[in-house]
C-alpha cells in the first residue's frame, strides 16, 4: 500500500477499530453482570470477609482487600457482591488498556495501537477473565504502568522512583508480578545512554520497590491481630507453583485457546515475522531491543505451572505490542477493506465467546445464595468446596487442584474433627469432590484429588440433601436395627413410610424429636431418615452446576 493511500485510509480504520472496541466492551459489560463467578472469585471475597472478622493470616498476595471492603455493603447476597467488584475492575481494564495503547503506539503506529488493544480484549480468556475477582488484572494494571512508564517516558530518576513504587505495589498483591521484572530491568537499560546510568536507574527503582513493598506490607500487617509466617507462605506456594517440568496445564489450555481464538494467535505470529522483518533496519535498533525485552514475560510459562486461563490476560499485556506489529505488516500488504475484515473477525469471535459464557449465568449462584441466606443465620458454620458462602464462616479444604494436592499429600483425615468441633450446619455440594450422592469412598481415594475414603464416608454419614445441591444433618437408617450416632445436634424431623422406634419411643413419619450429641439405637422396618427440620425452600433447586470451570 502506498504511503500517501495508508495515510488516506488510517482515520477510515480508525474509526472502524473503535466502533469494534466499543462493540467488545459491551460484551464484557454484559459478562460483568451475567456471567457465573469462578470459584477464585468467592475465594477472594471470603478473604475480604476474614479480614474483616480479623481471621484472615496470610499477609502476602491478600493487600486487595482493603480495596474491597466496601463490597460487602452493596448487598447480603454475595453475587451480587462479586458483580460490583467486577464494575471496579472495568475501570483497571480501561487503564491497562490505556498502557498498552501508549506503548504500542510509541513502538508502531496509533491505529496498531488500537488494533493491539481490540486482540487483547478479542482473546477469549481476556474477555472472561480479565476483570474478574482476582489480585491477577490489579497487578496487570499496575506492572503494564510500570512498562508505560520506561517505555513512553525519559529515562530519569523520577520516573525510576515511580516505576519502582508501582512494582512494589504489584508485589503486595501478587508475587508473580515478579516475572515482569527482566522486562523493566532490561528496557532501563536499553533507554539508558550509557550503562552506568542504567545502572543508576535500575538501583533507585529497585530501592524504591523495597520500600514501597516493605512499606505497604508493613501497613497491612498492622491491621491483623495476628498473622501467620510470610517465609512458610512462599515456601508453600512455590513449592505448589514452579515448575517440576510438568506442563500439562499449559498445553491443555493452551490447545483451548488456540481453538477458541485461532485468529487472535495467527495475528500474533504474522506480528512476530514483521517483527523479525524490522529487525534488519538499524533505525530501529533500540525499538527492537525494547520489544524483545517486551516478550520476556512470556518465558515464565517455562517456569510457572498454574497457566490456567485467568493468567493469560495477567502476561498477555506487554506481548501485544505483537499484536500492532502484525497491523503495521497487514497495512504494507494487503488492502483496506481485508483490514477490516481481520479485525471484524476477532470482534465475531469475541461475540461467540460471549454468547456461549452467557449460557453459565450468574443467577444460578444468586439464587442458592439467596436460599442459604433465608434458612441459615449469619453465625452458622459450613462446608463446601469453593468458600462460596463467603460472608459465613467455612470450614475445611478449599478444593483447588492445589489445595487437594497439599491435603493427599499429608494424607490426613480432616472431616471428622471438623464436624465435632466447628458444628457445621450445611453443605454445599459446588465441587465433584463433595458429590456426597454420587460418588462411593473407595472411588474418592483412588482419584487423584479426591477426599480420602474416611472422609467422604464421615459426610454421607452425617449429611443428607436437603435442596440441590444443599445438604443437611441428617441419618439415614436402613431396615432392622442400629445405632445412629449424632454428631450434629438439633431438631431432627422423620422422613419415612412408616413409624420407627427411637430407644423406647415410638417416632411417627414428620414427627420431630430433638436428638443431642451421642448414640442412639433405632429399629425400623422401612428405610428412614433423620433430617435436619428446616422448612423447605420455596424456589426450585437449579438445574446446573453451581461452576462451570474456567
Amino acid at each position: 500500500m502506498k504511503a500517501s493511500a495508508a495515510q488516506h485510509t488510517a482515520p477510515e480504520l480508525r474509526k472502524g477499530l473503535i466502533i469494534m472496541l466499543l462493540a467488545i466492551a459491551v460484551m464484557r459489560i454484559a459478562l460483568t453482570f451475567v456471567h457465573e463467578a469462578n470459584w477464585d472469585e468467592y475465594l477472594n471475597l471470603s478473604m475480604v470477609y476474614e479480614h474483616q472478622r480479623g481471621e484472615l493470616r496470610e499477609i502476602l498476595q491478600t493487600g486487595f482487600v482493603h480495596l474491597f471492603g466496601w463490597v460487602t455493603l452493596i448487598s447480603e447476597n454475595e453475587a451480587n457482591q462479586i458483580i460490583a467488584a467486577r464494575v471496579f475492575y472495568l475501570l483497571i481494564g480501561v487503564l491497562t488498556s490505556f498502557a498498552i495503547w501508549n506503548i504500542t503506539s510509541v513502538l508502531t503506529s496509533q491505529n496498531a495501537a488500537y488494533f493491539a488493544v481490540l486482540c487483547y480484549w478479542a482473546l477469549g480468556y481476556t474477555l472472561t477473565h480479565a476483570v474478574s475477582f482476582r489480585t491477577d488484572p490489579l497487578a496487570a494494571c499496575t506492572m503494564m504502568c510500570a512498562l508505560w512508564l520506561v517505555v513512553c517516558r525519559l529515562p530519569t530518576v523520577r520516573v525510576a522512583l515511580m516505576a519502582g513504587a508501582l512494582v512494589g505495589l504489584a508485589g503486595v498483591l501478587t508475587i508473580k508480578a515478579v516475572f515482569y521484572l527482566p522486562a523493566l530491568v532490561l528496557i532501563a537499560f536499553i533507554r539508558s545512554e550509557t550503562t552506568a546510568k542504567g545502572g543508576m536507574l535500575i538501583m533507585f527503582a529497585g530501592i524504591a520497590a523495597a520500600i514501597s513493598f516493605f512499606v505497604l506490607t508493613t501497613l497491612h500487617a498492622a491491621t491483623f491481630p495476628q498473622f501467620s509466617s510470610p517465609f512458610d507462605f512462599l515456601d508453600r506456594t512455590t513449592g505448589s507453583t514452579l515448575q517440576t517440568w510438568d506442563y500439562s496445564i499449559l498445553t491443555a489450555y493452551l490447545r483451548s485457546a488456540l481453538l477458541q481464538s485461532t485468529v487472535f494467535f495467527v495475528v500474533l505470529t504474522v506480528g512476530f515475522c514483521g517483527f523479525l522483518i524490522q529487525l534488519k533496519d538499524e533505525a530501529r535498533h533500540t525499538n527492537n531491543w525494547i520489544v524483545l525485552a517486551l516478550l520476556t514475560p512470556l518465558l515464565s510459562v517455562f517456569i510457572y505451572r498454574d497457566v490456567y486461563p485467568y493468567y493469560y490476560p495477567f502476561i498477555l499485556g506487554p506481548v501485544m505490542v505483537l499484536a500492532g506489529f502484525a497491523w503495521e505488516y497487514f497495512s504494507k500488504h494487503i488492502n483496506t477493506k481485508v483490514m477490516l475484515l481481520i479485525a471484524s473477525m476477532l470482534c465475531l469471535n469475541a461475540a461467540l465467546i460471549t454468547v456461549e459464557k452467557l449460557q453459565r449465568p450468574i443467577r444460578t449462584q444468586r439464587v442458592t445464595l439467596e436460599v442459604i441466606h433465608s434458612t441459615f443465620p449469619s453465625d452458622v458454620t459450613y462446608i463446601d468446596g469453593r468458600s462460596m458462602v463467603s460472608s459465613l464462616r467455612k470450614r475445611g479444604l478449599f478444593m483447588s487442584r492445589w489445595g487437594m494436592t497439599d491435603y493427599r499429600h499429608t494424607r490426613q483425615p480432616v472431616m471428622q474433627d471438623i464436624i465435632r468441633t466447628e458444628q457445621p450446619q450445611f453443605l454445599l455440594a459446588n465441587t465433584w469432590h463433595l458429590q456426597l450422592d454420587v460418588l462411593s469412598p473407595e472411588v474418592s481415594e483412588t482419584m487423584t484429588s479426591g477426599l480420602l475414603a474416611s472422609d467422604l464416608r464421615v459426610l454421607q454419614n452425617n449429611y443428607t440433601q436437603f435442596w440441590g445441591p444443599l445438604y443437611v444433618p441428617g441419618k439415614t437408617i436402613q431396615p432392622g436395627g442400629e445405632m445412629m450416632d449424632i454428631l450434629l445436634p438439633g431438631n431432627y424431623r422423620l422422613v419415612s413410610d412408616g413409624a420407627v422406634t427411637l430407644e423406647e419411643m415410638i417416632v411417627s413419619p414428620g414427627d420431630v424429636v430433638h436428638l443431642n450429641i451421642g448414640g442412639y439405637f433405632v429399629g425400623s422396618n422401612d428405610t428412614a431418615t433423620f433430617i435436619k427440620n428446616i422448612d423447605t425452600p420455596p424456589v426450585l433447586p437449579p438445574d446446573q452446576s453451581l461452576f462451570g470451570g474456567f
